[in-house]
């Protein structure tokens, strides 16, 4: 009884939090901070009462309780049901200060102090993505050039403990061949390249590159020293604590990290200067597409636009797993493209293990039966957890082994299996006018008992006995 009305209170309370949150509705001088607030609350009050609530349900509730002056942002809203609640929150938040600044200039009579007063309002405005002023997020050409590209342009670099960790921020620039441009940029925090092949003194370390985009980040594979000719003046110059990030799209040089090491960067006209201690112009990065590139030339050319096949005349058993197992005619197509030595003889060993089909079971040459009535075979089901509506808990099957027919009987208890029986064998044996020879059943006690014995031995039945799983097999093999 305690459990009965504790839980009964428990989903009491359930319904009384999903019904809070399905009428979930903004209040009058409510503001967008306190509505969302509220709506995350009731969010998690149905969580912790056992009702999960998804963060693409939360934001239709958030959505659609909006009234007053939200009626047509919420309208535009049902329509980009992709939104999450954080980008519903800049939204709402973007839409109340609009809302809030729509009535104060009507409070200046002089046009010309009406101009003034519009002018001030338009320069307090702040963008809610990227915290500039004078325009809104709606029209911020940052978000749309983000979300107009494919991958996050901008990177970033910064370590952290014993993990390598970095951030690095770079600009926005066409798809252009890069494969000596290294990129001076004041926002890494250290040296990064994509390259493999350009270390030396590799250290295999496993770390992270947060972008500046949100929760973005790259695998970093390691950190070492490379060497590279410098383009500008002809020599070779080494770069140490280099960061190697494969997925990286630009190999970037760190102001920052030149500067800690005593180097000095000049600017000149259109480039930079970068000197050393010893007052030694080491390199130049020159300005172009809006940004610092430098010229470093790896010492060991290498092509890594084509990958050639090592061997053309491979065999034909690499060709054949290569092209997902061909079969021998489309194999002799193939070969007007690709080189490869003919084998009439070959045999794959997955293509025949994976043509192998099932053998049937061999049909039963003796008869186990003549006639009806001649086999029988019975069989008990377990109880069941449910009751019939009689209160049977089991159900006796008795199959008749040459015609196949079977027969099923609703059970108050095991011990009427042999009442049971008994009708089945006067009433079929009156109709057929033929006599039942043998029985066969398993091992269990409804059919091993001093009076199913007596009764069978009375009418001179053979009982067969069997193991259950034996019993069904047979059961379904005899049928015709």
């Amino acid at each position: 009884k305690i459990k009965s009305n504790f839980t009964g209170q428990a989903e009491d309370r359930k319904i009384d939090a999903g019904n809070e949150l399905h009428n979930l509705r903004l209040c009058e001088k409510e503001n967008i901070n306190d509505y969302i607030a509220r709506a995350r609350g009731l969010a998690t009050k149905c969580a912790s009462l056992g009702l999960d609530v998804t963060e693409r349900e939360l934001a239709f509730y958030v959505v659609r309780g909006l009234t007053g002056k939200y009626a047509k942002i919420r309208e535009i809203l049902k329509t980009q049901r992709e939104k999450s609640i954080d980008d519903l929150l800049e939204i709402l938040r973007e839409e109340e200060t609009l809302q809030n600044n729509v009535g104060m200039p009507n409070e200046v009579s002089n046009p010309d102090l009406t101009f003034t007063v519009v002018r001030r309002q338009r320069q307090k405005r702040v963008c809610y993505f990227c915290r500039k002023p004078n325009h809104v997020m709606k029209d911020c050409f940052i978000r749309k050039r983000i979300e107009a590209q494919k991958k996050p342009r901008f990177y970033n670099s910064s370590r952290k403990n014993k993990d390598l960790e970095a951030l690095a921020l770079s600009s926005e620039v066409q798809e252009t061949s890069t494969k000596h441009v290294w990129i001076l940029d004041n926002g890494a925090s250290a040296h990064m390249v994509k390259e493999r092949i350009r270390f030396e003194n590799f250290v295999l370390s496993t770390g992270e590159v947060f972008l500046a985009g949100k929760d973005s980040k790259l695998k970093s594979y390691g950190i070492g020293n490379v060497k590279a000719k410098n383009v500008y003046k002809g020599s070779v110059i080494k770069i140490e604590n280099v960061i190697y990030v494969p997925d990286l799209r630009y190999n970037l040089i760190s102001l920052t990290t030149l500067m800690s090491k005593g180097f000095k960067c000049v600017s000149k006209f259109d480039s930079i200067l970068i000197i050393d201690k010893h007052g030694n112009v080491v390199t130049k990065a020159f300005k172009r597409d809006n940004r610092l590139e430098i010229d470093l030339k790896p010492l060991n050319e290498y092509n890594i636009e084509c990958n050639l096949v090592e061997n053309p005349n491979d065999s034909y058993e690499i060709w054949h797993k290569r092209l997902w197992h061909l079969n021998q005619q489309y194999m002799l197509q193939m070969k007007s493209v690709i080189d490869f030595n003919l084998n009439s003889n070959f045999q794959c060993d997955s293509c025949d293990l994976g043509k192998i089909t099932r053998k049937f079971h061999p049909p039963i040459t003796n008869d186990q039966s003549n006639d009806v009535l001649e086999l029988i075979h019975a069989d008990l089901c377990d109880p069941v957890h449910v009751e019939s509506l009689g209160g049977s808990k089991y159900f006796l099957i008795i199959v008749d082994g040459y015609s196949g027919m079977y027969f099923s009987f609703f059970l108050k208890s095991k011990t009427e299996v042999l009442s049971t029986f008994e009708k089945f064998k006067a009433k079929y044996e009156n109709l057929h006018d033929k006599r039942i020879k043998r029985l066969r059943t398993d091992n269990d006690l409804e059919f091993l008992n001093k009076e199913m014995t007596a009764y069978l031995n009375k009418f001179g039945i053979m009982h067969e006995k069997l193991y259950p799983i034996i019993l069904k097999v047979m059961v379904k093999l005899s049928a015709p």
